[in-house]
């Protein structure tokens, strides 16, 4: 413990060195601090690779492990994600959705970072792979009590965050959306045309989507169509 006072002051950076002090390494696209298992780094890193094509790597991303009462997080002023060494890969992959949006669209809105998040944790999202919604999201939307009906995305940014049972059913949406764009075969265009426009709500037509597109996931909500995993991109 001697030597690792003696050396933090001075290697404030990268230090790379057998000893528990400050253990700092890079690998595929991330700066790792912490004592992760493999398993938890595999599962990073194959997960940063299949979301290439949605968030292009633009710098590396620093990740901590550490022991927290929280077992995932990550802090977009930091630009950091804390993950307990003991953090289940649905949690580790939820954030690193989090911090690849906010990477590559600082102003990403509550609505798109949770919704996309959610559906992401559940896949590997392999281009032409079966994707799907947390369970659990999936009970809030067959519940009756999530207007389905409300699909309008410039009305989803001004949710109100104080109340955490309406940022929930604006996510809930949210994430059946992001399955939906993922079975038009949509995503990837989707996700970088919003790179570029601070209204997502134009991004549809930037598209050349159909007007009545809403009405078409209105009527795939109504079918359920979110309780499945389906195939796209």
């Amino acid at each position: 413990m001697a030597l690792c006072a003696r050396l933090t002051p001075t290697l404030t950076f990268v230090l790379v060195f057998s000893l528990q002090c400050h253990l700092q390494r890079q690998r595929d696209g991330f700066i790792i601090e912490g004592s992760p298992s493999a398993g938890q780094i595999d599962n990073l890193a194959r997960t940063g690779e299949n979301w290439s094509r949605f968030f292009p790597m633009r710098e590396p991303i620093r990740i901590v492990f550490r022991s927290a009462s929280i077992p995932a997080a990550y802090d977009s002023r930091k630009k950091v994600i804390g993950l307990d060494p003991n953090a289940k890969s649905d949690s580790a992959r939820h954030e690193l959705a989090h911090a690849l949006l906010d990477l590559n669209r600082p102003d990403t809105p509550y609505w798109l970072h949770e919704g996309l998040a959610y559906f992401l944790e559940s896949n590997a999202a392999a281009c032409g792979s079966n994707a799907s919604i947390p369970q659990w999201l999936i009970d809030r939307l067959t519940s009756g009590k999530i207007d389905l009906s409300d699909v309008d995305l410039k009305s989803w940014e001004s949710v109100d965050l104080s109340s955490r049972e309406r940022a929930i059913q604006v996510a809930a949406r949210s994430s059946a959306f992001v399955l939906f764009v993922w079975q038009k075969g949509q995503l990837e265009r989707f996700l970088k045309t919003s790179y570029q426009t601070r209204q997502l709500y134009d991004v549809p037509a930037a598209l050349q989507w159909p007007n009545d597109w809403q009405a078409e996931f209105r009527t795939w909500l109504r079918r359920g169509e979110f309780r499945r995993a389906l195939a796209g991109c």
